[in-house]
C-alpha cells in the first residue's frame, strides 16, 4: 500500500477520486472541522483507509493501492507527497516509476524498511531520486546476523531530513556514512553508540541531531556543526562536559536529560541563543546534580528541571526572564514565599512535587498556566485563584476538601479539579464567562452542587463518579461530556445540549437506546463500555446509528472498522512538549 499524508490539502478532484462514493462537499466537513483523537477512528470507502488524526500528530493520512495511486499521480502534481514502504517489491515498483515521481513531485518523503539481505538492491537507488527532501530508513535483521556497512549508501543531493533511528541491531558504525551538504535534520537515536568516534562527519548545513538514547560517555571528540541549533542527549551516560568541549553558540534547544551529570558550572553559560533546556537528572542510577556552581544562560525561556535531592535553592539560580518553567516531580515540598521577580513567567508545572502548603506563595501575575496536579494541597489559597492572567489551573488529584473562598479570573479557560474531596463548588463559577473546560470528576459533589453552577458557555464537562439526576440540565454550548460511572439506568434521563459532539457514557447501567429516542444530529461519537447491553442490543444500536462512531465494548463501530494502518515517522527530534506527555517518558 501506498500512504499519503496532508491530502486535506489536494485538490477537488483528487479528493473525489479517493473518496470514489463520497461528494467532495461532504467529505470536506470531515476533513476541516478539528475532533479529538478519540472520535478520529478510522473509516473505511472504497478501498481507501483513512485516519483523519494519526495518533501521535494532527497529520492527516490515506492509503492507496499501487494502481490506484499511479493513476492519480498519471494526472496530478504534488507539492509534497510522502510514501511508506515496508516491501522490497514495493520500492522495486516504486522505482520503476522514477521518472514520473521526479516529473511529477515537488518534494518526496520516503520511509522504507528493508531487511539486510535487500540493502545492496537499494543502496545507489536513492541518488536517482531528484527530489528526495526527506528519507527514513529501518534495516530489519530477521532471522539474519551481521551489520552492514553504510558506505555504500548513496544519498541524493537534495536530502534536507535523514532519519536512521532504532538500528542498533543493523549497524554498529555510521563512520563511513557521507551525509550531502544539504542536510539540516539527522536523527540517529536508539543505536546503541557508545563511542563519538563512531559517528560520521555532520555538515555544516545541519541544523538539527537527535542522538538520544544511546550510550555516548565522552563528548571530547563530539565534533558539531557552528550552525546547529537544536541537540537532543537525552538518556545517554555522559557524565561531565569537558573542559575543552564547547556546545556551538548558536544552539538555541538543548536536552541534556538522563545522563549521569552531577556538575555542571560555566558550561552553559555563554550560550547566549539558547532557549529550551532540560536537566532533568532524575533515574539516573543515584546520580544527582549539584547545583552550587550551576550558571544558566541569561536569555533562556523554557527550562524543565528536575533532581534527585530537595534544594529549592534552584529557585535563585533561574534567569528572571524565563517563560516556561517545568519542575515537575522534584520532592520540594515547599517553595519560596515570593515568585513574583519572574515577571515574564506564563507556565508553570510544580506537579508531583509533594508540596502541601502554598498558602504564603506569591505567584507572578504574568502566570498564564499553572499545574498542582499530584501534590498534598488541601487548600487553594484565594490569592492563588485570583492570578489575573490565569487561562489553565490544574489541581487534578490532591487533598482538596473546599475550593468555596475561590473567585478564579476572568480569563480562566481550563480548570481540572479531578480526584479531590470537593463536595461543593463556588457559586460565582458559574460568572465565568471564559471558561470552557472544566474536569471534577472523582470528587464527591451531589448533582444539584454541579450543575447548578456551570457557566453558560461550558464547551467540555468531565462529572465522572458524580451522583446524577435526570434533572439536570447541561449548557446549551456544551460539546463533549463525559458522565461515567454516575449511576445513569437511561440515556432518556440524559438531555442532552443541541451542540453535542462528544459523548462518554461508559460504566453505566444502560441497557438500551429507546425505539422513539433521537440522538442529537451533531453527535458525533458515542461512547457506552461497561454498560448492561445484550449482543442482540448491541448490533440494533450499530445499525440505528451508522453514522455515528459508537464504542460499546473495546471497539469501534460505524462508519467501517477496519485495522490501523502503518504510521508515518516524525520529522528531526521530538517536538514534546514539557511536563505533557514527553517528561512524564524522561521521568
Amino acid at each position: 500500500m501506498i500512504n499519503l499524508h496532508g491530502f486535506a490539502d489536494l485538490p477537488s478532484d483528487i479528493i473525489s477520486q479517493v473518496f470514489r462514493y463520497l461528494p467532495v462537499d461532504l467529505i470536506r466537513p470531515f476533513l476541516d472541522v478539528p475532533c479529538t483523537h478519540d472520535e478520529a477512528h478510522y473509516r473505511l470507502f472504497s478501498d481507501v483507509m483513512v485516519n483523519p488524526y494519526r495518533a501521535d500528530t494532527t497529520n492527516m493520512s490515506c492509503s492507496l493501492s499501487f494502481p490506484t495511486f499511479w493513476g492519480l499521480l498519471e494526472d496530478t502534481h504534488f507539492g509534497n507527497l510522502e510514501l511508506i514502504i515496508e516491501h522490497i517489491e514495493e520500492f522495486t515498483r516504486t522505482v520503476e516509476r522514477l521518472e514520473l515521481i521526479n516529473k511529477h513531485v515537488a518534494n518526496l518523503s520516503l520511509y522504507i524498511e528493508v531487511h539486510l539481505s535487500d540493502f545492496n538492491k537499494l543502496a545507489h537507488t536513492f541518488q536517482h531520486f531528484s527530489n528526495l527532501t526527506k528519507l527514513s530508513l529501518k534495516l530489519n535483521n530477521g532471522a539474519e546476523r551481521g551489520t552492514i556497512d553504510l558506505a555504500r549508501l548513496v544519498l541524493p543531493p537534495s536530502l534536507t531530513l535523514l532519519d536512521l533511528s532504532s538500528n542498533s541491531q543493523s549497524v554498529d558504525s555510521f563512520q563511513g556514512l557521507f551525509i550531502p551538504e544539504t542536510l539540516q535534520k539527522l536523527n540517529l537515536s536508539q543505536n546503541s553508540i557508545s563511542m563519538a568516534a563512531s559517528l560520521c562527519n555532520f555538515p555544516p548545513t545541519l541544523r538539527v541531531l537527535d542522538l538520544s538514547e544511546n550510550n555516548i560517555q565522552d563528548l571530547r571528540i563530539l565534533k558539531l556543526p557552528e550552525n546547529l541549533e537544536n541537540l537532543n542527549l537525552f538518556n545517554n551516560r555522559v557524565a561531565e562536559i569537558p573542559a575543552n568541549f564547547r556546545f556551538p553558540r548558536g544552539l538555541q534547544h538543548l536536552n541534556l536529560s538522563r545522563n549521569k551529570l552531577t556538575r555542571l558550572a560555566g558550561e552553559l553559560k555563554d550560550l547566549c541563543n539558547l532557549q529550551d533546556l532540560r536537566l532533568v537528572t532524575q533515574n539516573t542510577g543515584g546520580a544527582s546534580l549539584n547545583i552550587d556552581d550551576l550558571e544558566l544562560p541569561a536569555n533562556l525561556e523554557k527550562l524543565a528541571f528536575c533532581n534527585e535531592e530537595e534544594d529549592i535553592g534552584i529557585f535563585s539560580k533561574l534567569p528572571r526572564q524565563l517563560k516556561h518553567l517545568y519542575l515537575s516531580f522534584n520532592p520540594f515540598r515547599r517553595l519560596p514565599k515570593n515568585l513574583t521577580d519572574f515577571t515574564r513567567l506564563e507556565t508553570l508545572s510544580l506537579g508531583f512535587t509533594e508540596l502541601y502548603d502554598i498558602d504564603s506563595v506569591k505567584f507572578p501575575a504574568s502566570l498564564k498556566e499553572l499545574n498542582l496536579t499530584l501534590n498534598l494541597i488541601i487548600r487553594v489559597p484565594r490569592h492563588l485563584s485570583e492570578l489575573p492572567n490565569l487561562r489553565e489551573l490544574n489541581l487534578s488529584k490532591n487533598s482538596i476538601f473546599s475550593i468555596s473562598n475561590c473567585k478564579f479570573g476572568e480569563k480562566l479557560s481550563t480548570l481540572l479539579l479531578d480526584g479531590n474531596q470537593i463536595t461543593r463548588l463556588p457559586k460565582v463559577l458559574r460568572n465565568n464567562a471564559n471558561l470552557r473546560s472544566l474536569n471534577v470528576s472523582g470528587n464527591p459533589l451531589a448533582a444539584h452542587e454541579l450543575f447548578d453552577r456551570l457557566p453558560s458557555r461550558l464547551e467540555t464537562l468531565d462529572a465522572s463518579g458524580v451522583e446524577f439526576s435526570s434533572e439536570i440540565r447541561f449548557p446549551e454550548r456544551l460539546k463533549s461530556l463525559t458522565l461515567r460511572n454516575c449511576g445513569i439506568h437511561s440515556l432518556v434521563d440524559v438531555h442532552l445540549p443541541q451542540f453535542i459532539e462528544y459523548l462518554d457514557v461508559s460504566q453505566n447501567l444502560i441497557s438500551e437506546i429507546p425505539a422513539q429516542m433521537t440522538l442529537p444530529r451533531t453527535l458525533k461519537t458515542l461512547i457506552m463500555k461497561q454498560n448492561q447491553f445484550a449482543l442482540e442490543t448491541k448490533d440494533e444500536i450499530l445499525d440505528r446509528f451508522a453514522d455515528i462512531s459508537i464504542s460499546l465494548d473495546n471497539e469501534v463501530m460505524g462508519q467501517g472498522n477496519i485495522e490501523g494502518m502503518t504510521e508515518s515517522y516524525e520529522e528531526g527530534v521530538r517536538d514534546d512538549e514539557l511536563f505533557t506527555e514527553d517528561i512524564v517518558e524522561e521521568l
